[in-house]
């Protein structure tokens, strides 16, 4: 049973359709077309043994596929959703996803292409559409267009292509992708909402499939049948994404979804693999530990710098040099956690000049007597005095213009902070540490906290730009950020191709769908908690960025939080059972 038949060849166009049986033979051979035929009359023995069509075809021309077991775990296991595709091959993209995704959601099905439509076998996996109809009238003309609104509103699954024909030669720059997707799709997916699932095929067809594209779109429709046979024992990979929710598209246009889905597709072609050992193996061992003993003694001699205390624990504010064997251990542990993340200057302790004369603020659980976390604070009016700007660590990373003197000198800096890992699930420590900056802002009569929040360099520098797009856009200072100017030029590298502008407009000011956005690019990527909740909670604002090569490369984003405009609510938290209140008081007067 011959799947192309010769009469079908002259369908195609009106220069074949008197051509005699010869040299339609001849264009048979040509195009491989017997050979799919051959292939056709296997595949119907086997479905009739009981072989799934999908796998059967896969198995007749020997394609491997590779997907991650991540991936799948993307399928939604129940409910509508939608699957949106590149189109890179052909039948065979169809045929790929019926197999991998009705394996998980039987009762998923594609809009197909007419050679699917005509393989008898694969009928139950495909609702068929006419390519050769004009790509503006191919869906609105669909006559399964109902059978497609009511798959979705009985909550399966309905795998589309967009572009509605397969990749070619896209100019000026001459890549292999998809034409700009039309509407029509997109108007369904707007009007009848589903979960959507991006999924990118890798690869491409041959040249001169390409290239006989370019004389006219139908040559190119011709040799599809010998682009399926020429995948014969090829590995084709696949990547799918995190499912996006239908409330996010509740509010944009049609445009706006269009960009943003084709981005969701194709973002997943950037894919970086997750750096678990990036560098750590040129790193030196770290220190051995101070003897615990010898800690608690040093505890015992610095009662006047606690802060206050909660049950087991105690929080410190303290200078380098009362606390030479606290010190250690601070820049041991630091290290450690550092390193942890991706981070770290690869030395057996992290400590520098500045820890000389900045102080020390920390917490100890005299529970487990162990260290839990730390920031190092620089009291801005000491450091002017004696130092000047330069006095400042931020100054190492940024040049800072002399007329942010005033500013500077109603500042604390804050950096180096980390809780150790034991303790990095539990809310307790960084709240502690939080009413501790409060304390030290009301007690020296401080306004401003400033400091640099770091994005690790394990993450590749992609996942770093588009995080640093997203802080500039939600939270960069227009006051400010004229008088800082980053010391190693930080170019962020998005790729020509890559829609940062629906990049942005998808994410919004969401952390959640930024991490979701870039883990599908970046395996186990995740925005900083700091990041996090000094923008969130504490409503601070973004002054420039800069690549530090002494910390593994990561991205600094260095913020500025004004008291004053931090919610009220949150102070009068970290305010409770704290002494001196009435300087407490006074300052929360201030706030609206």
């Amino acid at each position: 049973m011959a799947i192309v038949k010769p009469d079908d060849i002259r369908k195609v166009s009106p220069l074949l359709a008197h051509m005699g049986d010869k040299p339609i033979g001849w264009l048979m051979r040509v195009l491989r077309l017997n050979e799919l035929n051959e292939a056709y009359d296997q595949l119907i023995q086997q479905v009739k043994d009981g072989k799934l069509a999908p796998l059967s075809i896969l198995d007749l021309f020997d394609i491997k596929i590779d997907v991650s077991e991540a991936d799948l775990k993307n399928i939604p296991s129940k409910g509508a959703f939608y699957t949106i595709s590149n189109h890179p091959f052909g039948a065979i993209d169809g045929v790929i996803l019926a197999h991998v995704i009705t394996q998980k959601r039987p009762d998923y099905k594609l809009m197909a292409n007419f050679l699917l439509s005509k393989v008898e076998p694969l009928a139950p996996y495909f609702l068929p559409v006419n390519p050769f109809e004009e790509r503006k009238n191919a869906f609105s003309s669909f006559s399964g267009i109902k059978a497609a609104k009511n798959h979705i509103l009985e909550g399966r699954g309905l795998g589309v292509f967009p572009a509605g024909e397969v990749a070619t030669w896209h100019f000026p720059n001459f890549k292999v992708e998809d034409k700009p997707w039309p509407d029509n799709i997109i108007k369904l997916v707007k009007n009848q909402p589903a979960q959507i699932l991006p999924i990118y095929f890798e690869g491409k067809n041959s040249f001169l499939f390409h290239l006989l594209g370019l004389i006219h779109p139908r040559l190119r429709t011709i040799l599809l049948p010998a682009e399926l046979v020429n995948k014969k024992g090829k590995l084709i990979k696949i990547r799918i994404g995190k499912p996006i929710k239908p409330e996010t598209f509740k509010d944009k246009e049609i445009k706006e979804i269009n960009s943003i889905l084709r981005l969701a597709v194709y973002k997943l072609k950037h894919y970086h693999a997750s750096q678990q050992d990036y560098s750590t193996s040129k790193f030196a061992l770290i220190a051995d530990p101070i003897d615990i003993e010898i800690i608690k003694k040093e505890l015992e001699k610095i009662k006047d710098s606690i802060l206050f205390q909660l049950k087991d624990f105690t929080v410190y504010c303290a200078k380098s040099e009362e606390i030479p064997n606290l010190m250690h251990e601070i820049a041991r542990l630091r290290e450690i956690t550092f390193r942890e993340v991706g981070e770290g200057t690869g030395n057996p302790i992290d400590t520098d000049k500045y820890d000389q004369y900045y102080r020390q603020l920390f917490i100890w659980d005299h529970a487990e007597n162990r260290l839990v976390g730390a920031y190092r604070i620089g009291l801005g009016r000491e450091i002017l005095e004696k130092y000047g700007i330069p006095g400042f660590y931020i100054h190492s990373l940024f040049k800072i213009n002399h007329k942010l003197e005033p500013l500077l000198n109603d500042t604390m800096e804050l950096g180096r902070s980390f809780i150790v890992k034991d303790y990095q699930r539990k809310a307790t420590p960084l709240f502690l540490l939080w009413k501790a900056l409060f304390v030290l802002l009301v007690k020296y009569d401080y306004r401003y906290l400033i400091g640099p929040v770091s994005i690790p360099g394990k993450y590749s520098m992609l996942s770093k730009s588009l995080a640093a797009e997203f802080l500039k856009k939600n939270y960069e200072s227009h006051v400010y950020k004229q008088y800082f100017k980053n010391r190693i030029k930080t170019k962020f590298k998005i790729q020509k191709d890559f829609d940062l502008k629906a990049f942005l407009n998808y994410v919004e000011n969401d952390y959640q769908r930024l991490d979701e956005f870039i883990s599908d690019i970046e395996e186990g990527y995740s925005t900083p908690i700091l990041v996090r909740q000094y923008t969130s909670v504490l409503r601070t604002q973004v002054l420039s960025f800069n690549i530090d090569p002494d910390f593994n490369y990561c991205l600094d984003a260095l913020m500025l939080m004004d008291v004053k405009n931090a919610p009220k609510a949150f102070l009068e938290t970290l305010s409770k059972d704290l002494k001196d209140y009435s300087k407490i008081e006074a300052l929360l007067s201030e706030l609206m």
